[in-house]
C-alpha cells in the first residue's frame, strides 16, 4: 500500500487552484473545517477530504470553537452516510483532532472532549478522529500508549516469536483499532524548522513505530503534518499540512 498524499488546499483557495490540482491527478485534500476551501471541496465530485481544526498558527483567530469543530466534522460524516453508493460524491476520510500546538495537556483534554461530543452527535462509537503528537514531545510513547504493552503481556515468548515470524513473511494479522484512518498524526516540525534535534526526534519516533508494528500493524498508519519525507515500512500515510 503506497503512501497517501493529502494536498493542503488552504482555507481560501481559488477555484482554478483546485482545478489545476485535479488536472495533475490529485484527489486527496486536507482543508480547514468550515472554510471556503471546505465548501469548495463539498461541491466537487470524486475528492477525498481530511479536515483540520485551524490549529496553525498558534492563536489563530479564525479557528472555530471545539463544539463548532465537532459539528462541522459530524456534518461531513453524516454526508458520507447519505452518499453511500454514490461513487463520485465527495468523501470525508477523517479529521485531525482539536490540538493546541505546544500544549500536550490541552491537546489530550480536547481530544477526549471532541470524541465524546462527536459520539453524541453522530451516535458513533468509533469517531474518525486522529490524535496528534507534537515535536518536542514524548514521541512514540504518546502514540503507542499502553496498547502494545498490554498486548505484549497477553502472549508468551513462543507466541511473540510466531507473530514476528508471520510479520517477516508478510502475513499481517488484523490490526487493533480503526483501519480506515491513521493511528496518529505528527506535527510541530514546521515551527521547529526541521532543525537537527527535530530530525533526530522524528527518526527515532519512526524507528520505534516501525518496531512496534511487528505487534500491531495499525501503528504503521500515521499522518505526517508538514513537508517531510520518510519511510515507515511500506504503509506510511503521508500528508502535506503546514502545522
Amino acid at each position: 500500500m503506497p503512501p497517501t498524499f493529502y494536498f493542503a488546499l488552504g482555507a481560501r483557495p481559488r477555484s482554478r487552484d483546485l482545478q489545476v490540482a485535479m488536472l495533475a491527478g490529485q484527489r486527496h485534500f486536507l482543508v480547514p473545517a468550515g472554510s471556503p476551501g471546505a465548501a469548495l471541496l463539498r461541491r466537487t465530485p470524486g475528492v477525498h477530504v481530511v479536515l483540520d481544526s485551524w490549529a496553525f498558527p498558534p492563536g489563530n483567530t479564525d479557528r472555530p470553537s471545539l463544539a463548532r469543530y465537532a459539528h462541522l466534522v459530524a456534518g461531513w460524516q453524516l454526508q458520507n452516510r447519505v452518499a453511500t453508493g454514490q461513487p463520485t460524491a465527495p468523501w470525508f476520510d477523517w479529521a485531525l483532532s482539536y490540538d493546541t500546538i505546544g500544549d500536550a495537556v490541552a491537546s489530550d483534554r480536547d481530544d477526549a472532549r471532541l470524541r465524546a461530543l462527536f459520539a453524541r452527535i453522530c451516535r458513533c462509537l468509533d469517531p474518525p478522529i486522529v490524535p496528534i503528537t507534537h515535536y518536542p514531545g514524548p514521541g512514540a510513547a504518546a502514540i503507542i500508549g499502553d496498547l502494545l504493552r498490554d498486548r505484549e503481556e497477553c502472549f508468551d515468548d513462543e507466541e511473540l516469536d510466531q507473530m514476528r515470524q508471520r510479520a517477516a513473511w508478510g502475513f499481517m494479522d488484523e490490526p487493533d483499532g480503526p483501519t480506515d484512518w491513521p493511528a496518529a498524526a505528527i506535527g510541530g516540525l514546521v515551527p521547529a524548522r526541521y532543525a537537527r534535534p527535530a530530525a533526530a526526534w522524528y527518526e527515532r519516533l519512526i524507528a520505534e513505530l516501525d518496531a512496534a508494528a511487528d505487534l500491531d500493524p495499525c501503528q504503521r498508519r500515521i499522518h505526517t503534518s508538514g513537508r517531510w519525507q520518510t519511510r515507515l515500512g511500506a504503509l506510511l500515510a503521508a500528508g502535506d499540512e503546514l502545522r
